[in-house]
């Protein structure tokens, strides 16, 4: 983590979000798709929102859990479980008419593009600001807290 931080540089990748439109719309051909900020944004507020009517998970942590959660995008992109069958050529129409099959080398690729970009991110921060961001993310991937699941689910419906 910085020993100085550099939170110009930070607040500069993270404000990619706003204008990283979100692949899978691109793909599927929706004009003037919503960023990667703009469905953070959402589901964050849904998190807030909805986690409130629940005494078993805490409101704000689930907040900043889907704040967090595609911060790596910044960096890393937007990956889709489409990407390598549409850069195989695959038809789009055919191939969105089905659910999409994930490939663990795919998955795992994707994991460690994103977990470099948070530890990219988290060394422009303060370590104790840096750890927890690695953290909270780690804690939406594996849904290892109630929250984590419960944003997991909530990324699903926003979408």
């Amino acid at each position: 983590m910085a020993e100085s931080p550099d939170w110009l540089r930070f607040f500069s990748l993270i404000g990619r979000l706003k204008t990283l439109r979100r692949q899978g719309w691109i793909d599927r051909g929706v004009h003037e798709p919503e960023s990667v900020a703009d469905h953070s944004f959402r589901l964050a507020l849904m998190a807030w929102v909805l986690a409130q009517a629940r005494p078993d998970l805490n409101a704000e942590r689930a907040a900043v859990i889907a704040l967090v959660h595609d911060v790596a995008e910044a960096i890393a992109g937007d990956w889709t479980p489409f990407d390598a069958a549409l850069r195989a050529g695959a038809d789009r129409q055919r191939l969105f008419r089905q659910r999409p099959r994930y490939d663990p080398e795919a998955e795992a690729q994707k994991a460690a593009a994103e977990r470099a970009a948070l530890q990219e991110l988290a060394e422009l921060l303060p370590a104790s600001v840096g750890q927890r961001l690695l953290q909270t993310w780690e804690e939406y991937e594996t849904g290892h807290s109630a929250e984590g699941r419960f944003v997991r689910q909530l990324d699903k419906i926003e979408t």
